[in-house]
């Protein structure tokens, strides 16, 4: 059952792949890059083979608790799970979870991030193979370590999925883990500050917190390697006993999922709300069909619990990005950099956080899924349909524009800094919707309706995402860099900043306009297989 699951997964994955030439983009560079980032870590294991046992401990015991805590939240909140082998097809035949779960289990290690983390465990075996025992050790460690990694985004995607049947506690959910993923850099900043102000030194810094994470359920296996290495044979053994509790606890959680899901595969709910004819959303948006996908688009935006996340993090991102350098602010004020302290404060905050109007505005078409057709089957416009999605995420993004952008000016008095900033961000949003409305015409991937597991996807559907947000990302940067710098250079040279006003409300504009008639050209002659692309299909 092993072998053919695995083979299955392989097989269906290269069908999904063959003849899509984006998904093949996607792969490519989605494998390089993983290819890029797995090298570099096992390169680094084996540059720590020569350390201290206390460093190389440490170091593991960070890196690798790191990974096995980010495993199910980037499983949750990024690329989905992989629903190749989803257990819901399994339910016509005579078989239990306790005969699929290892052959499942094994196939999540031949997908891309799967077989990374494979790699990086079990390149642990290269730091601590300067002695048989500590190799045993690693030996030991490692493959439950990244089982337990798997095991554990398994079990928190089981328990959300049966969790979740009520759209206030699917809301409430996504805006928690929303909250969690975009608070995790912050915390680290707080932690690092504190160490700098005590005067330890960054090896000290490192074990001190190795040895925290060591004791936390992340890190109980990563660091049995480094209790051998101090013989404390006791806690090593402890924190290996703990680490298979673990592991096994995520197994019976998985386990009792997949029993529920082969009797009982997961179906809509049928939930719905009755939408009247004169809304609010209908007296804000014109009577013309971009008009119309506005009106779908705001109602998506406000009843979806799937696009909740994204207005998490389009209103806490600025916010996240500004922390370190608030955190650190008497650091750089003693060096003398009040100027670039404030410009960096205001611009780079705020252009990142409108910049996200290029991912948003990407990824909207494929939450229409099937439903897609109702649009194409009217004869709508791809111009239309583009215009319409940048109507309406302007109007939720430009309200937490104008706040965001206040709350940063009023909050260091620097007030001249207004017209760069107010001129970069309307070159961000310009940009960002311009690019983002050519990426999403080039590139679509289904998402699961409403209803159904909140947390699946298609096995290409992570890798498009990624290039579609690359693109977007670097693309708006590039296209508002010059409006940018204006707007940094403005605090020494207020005219700049005027210059930069003048050129993000004349030439975003322009930028907009062109990326909804290329856009929608794409749209027009690719209908068909936009709606092919988006269609989620369970069976």
């Amino acid at each position: 059952m092993v072998g053919t699951l695995v083979g299955l997964q392989l097989k269906l994955f290269g069908r999904d792949v063959r003849g899509n030439t984006g998904k093949i983009i996607a792969l490519i560079f989605g494998g390089l890059y993983l290819a890029g980032a797995t090298f570099a870590a096992i390169a680094g294991q084996w540059a720590l083979r020569t350390s201290s046992v206390e460093l190389r401990g440490a170091v593991l015991t960070v890196g690798f608790a790191m990974v096995t805590l980010l495993w199910p939240f980037l499983t949750l909140l990024v690329s989905g799970v992989d629903q190749t082998l989803d257990p819901g097809r399994f339910a016509l035949f005579p078989v239990r979870a306790r005969t699929l779960m290892p052959g499942l289990l094994l196939a999540t290690f031949t997908t891309l991030g799967g077989f990374a983390t494979g790699l990086i465990a079990l390149g642990s075996l290269l730091t601590w193979s300067t002695s048989p025992l500590l190799f045993i050790a690693a030996l030991v460690a490692a493959p439950i370590g990244a089982a337990t990694c798997v095991l554990l985004s398994r079990a928190l995607v089981a328990v959300f999925a049966s969790a979740i049947t009520t759209r206030k506690f699917r809301d409430l959910a996504a805006i928690t883990l929303g909250l969690v993923g975009l608070g995790f850099g912050l915390g680290i900043q707080f932690v690092s500050r504190g160490f700098d102000s005590s005067g330890i030194g960054i090896v000290d810094q490192v074990s001190r917190i190795g040895r925290v994470l060591g004791w936390t359920p992340v890190g109980w296996i990563w660091s049995v390697p480094w209790e051998v290495g101090h013989a404390n044979w006791l806690a090593a053994l402890a924190k290996l006993v703990l680490g298979v509790a673990l592991a096994a606890g995520a197994w019976l959680v998985w386990e009792r999922s997949l029993d529920k899901a082969l009797v009982s595969p997961l179906e809509s709910s049928g939930e719905g709300t009755k939408v009247g004819a004169a809304s609010w959303v209908d007296r804000i948006v014109p009577a013309s069909p971009a008009g119309a996908v506005a009106a779908r688009s705001l109602r998506y935006w406000r009843r979806d619990p799937r696009h909740l996340l994204l207005i998490v993090s389009i209103i806490a991102l600025p916010f996240l990005m500004a922390a370190p350098m608030w955190i650190n602010r008497d650091a750089m004020l003693a060096d003398g950099a009040d100027t670039w302290l404030g410009s960096s404060m205001l611009t780079f905050p705020v252009f990142g956080f409108l910049l996200m109007t290029g991912l948003t505005v990407a990824g909207e078409i494929n939450y229409d899924g099937s439903a897609l057709w109702t649009q194409i089957s009217a004869g709508l416009r791809g111009r239309d349909d583009r215009w319409g999605r940048l109507l309406a995420l302007g109007v939720l993004l430009v309200p937490i524009a104008v706040a965001t952008i206040v709350f940063f000016l009023a909050i260091g008095d620097l007030w001249r800094y207004a017209p760069g900033l107010v001129g970069a961000s309307v070159m961000a949003i310009c940009a960002g919707g311009a690019v983002g409305s050519v990426a999403g015409a080039l590139w679509q991937w289904p998402t699961p309706p409403p209803g159904q597991n909140a947390f699946a996807k298609s096995s290409g559907g992570g890798m498009l995402a990624m290039v579609s947000s690359l693109v977007c990302m670097i693309g708006s940067g590039i296209v508002a860099a010059p409006t940018l710098a204006l707007a940094l250079l403005s605090g020494d040279r207020p005219v700049l900043g005027w210059v930069a006003l003048v050129l993000g409300l004349v030439a975003g504009p322009l930028l907009v306009w062109g990326g909804v008639v290329w856009g929608g050209r794409i749209l027009d002659r690719t209908w068909p297989e936009v709606l092919k692309r988006v269609t989620f299909e369970k069976s």
